[in-house]
């Protein structure tokens, strides 16, 4: 006689309804009311693990709406640079934008943190005041967003060490023990008072897991297939969606910078043209 161990992975609600059920049944049987005050200390340690999970749980979500602010202020000092720069000489634009602004702006910071560090010196050794004017702002907002990702990461790997190996794993490992634990009492009281071995088990619930058939198994999967198949479905049509938009963004940016090379070179012509003037009337 053996008991199925809870996984990890389930919410701590599980865990709950999982104990309500076993304490529930004992407490309405005179003979295990020498088990219940075990059962009621654990109720005190979920209590505890839930209040810390709401609070790592809230700090995930804080940190990600930081980022949130934080990749907005980035992006608008991208429409910013953009509007300022773009058609402009000295030809810093091209420098700046590797890729079309609303694609720099795609990603929630990381890559676009990358992209944007070379900007500050670029915009200050432009040797355009208003330009170089941009340089503090674009280097506060990349601050600002690398202390929040940073926060971020922390809130996460926190929440992650609690699940893995702290107070959540030591709960789950210690409400597994207290069912074996109970389990081999209740098979003594069973043997003690002529209940039979069908009577302990009764005391846990039981899962689909534990009791399901072939039929039901097959029926499963036919429905994971389904949903599955839809999945991929989807997947195939966001990157048709993301491919199109990215050939549009390059389509556009190459456009630019072929009219920046035209103007370039309409300058130059202007200028040798010009030059050409000016040596004549000299001579």
């Amino acid at each position: 006689m053996q008991l199925a161990s809870l996984p990890y992975k389930n919410s701590l609600d599980f865990y709950d309804e999982e104990w309500m059920y076993t304490f529930s049944r004992l407490s309405e049987d005179p003979r295990c009311a020498a088990l219940l005050p075990a059962w009621k200390a654990l109720e005190s340690q979920w209590i505890a693990v839930q209040a810390q999970q709401r609070f790592l749980n809230l700090a995930i979500v804080q940190a990600q709406q930081r980022v949130d602010l934080a990749d907005d202020e980035l992006d608008r000092v991208v429409d910013l640079v953009d509007d300022a720069t773009k058609k402009k000489q000295p030809p810093v634009h091209p420098l700046l934008f590797k890729v079309a602004p609303h694609v720099l702006k795609r990603p929630v910071l990381g890559r676009q943190l990358k992209t944007m560090a070379v900007w500050p010196p670029i915009l200050i050794d432009s040797g355009v005041a208003a330009w170089a004017a941009f340089a503090p702002m674009v280097q506060g907002a990349l601050d600002r967003g690398a202390s929040t990702e940073q926060v971020k990461h922390n809130a996460a790997a926190a929440n992650t060490t609690f699940r893995a190996i702290g107070e959540r794993k030591i709960f789950v490992d210690n409400f597994n023990a207290l069912r074996d634990k109970t389990l081999l009492d209740l098979a003594q009281l069973a043997k003690e008072h002529n209940l039979g071995a069908d009577w302990p088990p009764g005391f846990f619930r039981r899962r689909a897991a534990e009791y399901q058939t072939a039929e039901t198994l097959t029926e499963d999967i036919e429905v994971a297939e389904t949903d599955l198949a839809a999945l991929k479905l989807r997947l195939q049509t966001i990157l048709a969606a993301q491919s199109a938009a990215e050939d549009a963004a390059k389509t556009q940016l190459a456009a630019q910078r072929n009219l920046e090379i035209a103007a370039l070179k309409k300058t130059q012509a202007d200028a040798a043209a010009r030059l050409v003037v000016l040596e004549g009337e000299h001579k």
